[in-house]
This record gives structure tokens, sequence and C-alpha cells, in this order.
């Protein structure tokens, strides 16, 4: 019993803090326009599991962030990528883990959601890894509305992978992505709140809409003193436009997965 009640008092104390060093999210997949201040820095920690397709599936994805603030409305991070999976095929079950290479972002805050009529931030990603290249560039905006925040990012992702088969030339494949994403947060607290997010994915290849999807669920969102957490849940809906490989008549399920979930962790140092 001493020890949870420690524990308790430990957990207090955070909560009761007058105010979070951190840069705290209050989403998982939507981004917010506010940038780290200069010489700040913050670690985070992905977690994404991605469960079922029209097939026995589980993925977790994984991602370690170094973020830092450049000062001038400008932050960089850094991270390294990792993934774990496992399926069901014509031999049974298959698994595999392997690193997914490493990402450098840049993020500039235009206007500030407290200061401006509305924060806006442009951001931009790119992801190297041995036989793949992926280039990542959103457009963020931001609003409070007393204690509602809204958040919008456009994105679009361009992937270019090389393919071959044993005796055939080396052959890339080009795929892109455009996706639409909403987020709408209550806060019940200062140090916490609750809504949804919305995701619409839509990928395109060989110049044509391949599928158009679309995600909704939950968001919960936490801080105490150095320390903030994220978590949201989503689960597919029926698509705008399903892909032609997809075996389910209304969700896409040959590419994305039925439910897929986040957990951010993110410390300030």
């Amino acid at each position: 019993m001493g020890v949870w009640r420690r524990f308790a008092v430990v957990v207090i104390c955070l909560v009761a803090s007058d105010k979070s060093i951190a840069n705290e999210r209050r989403f998982a997949y939507t981004y917010e326009s506010l940038v780290l201040p200069y010489g700040a820095m913050e670690i985070e920690l992905w977690t994404t599991p991605r469960l079922m397709r029209d097939h026995y599936f589980v993925r977790f994805d994984q991602r370690l962030e170094h973020e830092v603030g450049l000062g001038k409305d400008v932050q960089s991070a850094f991270y390294l990528n990792a993934l774990g999976q496992a399926e069901t095929s014509d031999i049974g079950l298959v698994k595999k883990s392997e690193f997914r290479g490493v990402s450098w972002e840049w993020k500039w805050k235009v206007s500030d959601p407290s200061a401006n009529w509305i924060g806006s931030a442009l951001y931009g990603e790119v992801t190297f890894m041995p036989h793949e290249l992926e280039l990542e560039a959103k457009v963020i905006l931001d609003r409070w509305l007393g204690p509602v925040l809204l958040a919008y990012n456009l994105v679009g992702e361009f992937e270019l992978e090389a393919e071959s088969d044993k005796g055939a030339d080396l052959e890339w494949e080009r795929v892109g992505f455009v996706e639409n994403v909403l987020g709408v947060s209550y806060q019940v607290h200062s140090r916490c709140g609750i809504g949804l997010e919305v995701l619409n994915r839509n990928r395109f290849a060989e110049n044509r809409l391949d599928y158009s999807a679309i995600l909704l669920g939950p968001t919960l969102s936490a801080s105490a003193g150095r320390w903030w957490v994220v978590l949201t849940f989503l689960a597919q809906l029926p698509s705008l436009r399903n892909s032609e490989g997809s075996p389910h008549k209304s969700l896409v399920l040959d590419d994305l997965e039925r439910y897929q979930a986040r957990l951010l962790l993110g410390y300030h140092l």
C-alpha cells in the first residue's frame, strides 16, 4: 500500500504543475501549428497498431522522434522507423520485422492560433530507406473556439520504390497519396482533452484514383509536467471509392486495415 500511496502523490504533483513545459499534442494523426521554442527539445515515441485486412493481419509501426526548436518559428526532427508484422498467406502465418529507415522533418509556423485569427504551418518530411524514398508535405490549419480546438491538415505523399524480379531489370514504382485529416478536441481540463479524428486517404497509381477511404474514431489526450500522451482509435467506414483489388464491397481491405490506433508519448528534455 505504501508504494501505491507514493505513486499517487507523484501523479498528483505532476498534474498539479502550474504549466506544462512540453509542446504537447491533442491529436495522434492531425498535426497542430505550434512549434518548439528555440533550444527546446523533445522525445516522442510512436506506436501504431494496424489490425485486420481481408485476411488475418497485424502490424505495429514504431517511430522514435527527436524534435528541436530552431527559433524564428521553425523546428526540425529526426526519426528512426521500424515495424513488426504477422499475416496469413498460402504457406501459413508469415512474420517479419524490419528497420524502415530514417526520416527528417521540418516545420514552419506561419501564424499562431492564439495570437492570430487562425493558426497555420507548413511541414515537410523525407524518409530514406535502402530501396525506397518517401516525400511528404502538409498544410496545417488550427483554431481555438473557447475550449474547443479545430485542426485540419491537407497532406500530400509521394513514394518511389525499387522493384525487381529475379533476372529482370530494376523498375521503380511511383505511388501518390492525398489525405484530408480533421481533428476536434474539447479541453475537459487544462491537462485533459477528448475529441474525434477523421482521416480521408486517397491513393493514386498510374495517373488515376485507386481508392478513397475514410477512417473515424475517438481521441484522448493528457499532459502532466514534462510528459504528454495521446491515444486515437480509428475504424474504417464505407469508402467513397473502393479499390479494384479489395474483396469487400465497401471497405478498402487490400491496402488498408479495418482498424488502426496510434499512441504518442512525449517527454520534454
